[in-house]
């Protein structure tokens, strides 16, 4: 559980206040992306963005560190 948390730190620290914000909203509160926009005032195209973004910069932290994903 200590390597995971570090590498989650790692990579949290790569990504801005919006990103970070975002990301938190939607999977650790589990809101909806109707719900991040109404909270946030972001448009839902642009919280789809900032989401398929930071998976991209996880998906390539975690691969940096070792971990192997299927396509």
């Amino acid at each position: 559980m200590r390597i995971w948390r570090g590498t989650f730190y790692g990579w949290k620290r790569q990504l801005n206040k919006k990103e970070r914000d975002v990301f938190i909203m939607f999977y650790y509160f589990e809101n909806t992306i109707d719900e991040i926009s109404m909270n946030t005032g972001m448009k839902s195209s642009t919280i789809k963005s900032v989401l398929r973004r930071g998976r991209a910069k996880l998906k390539k932290h975690l691969n940096g560190k070792g971990y192997e994903f299927e396509n």
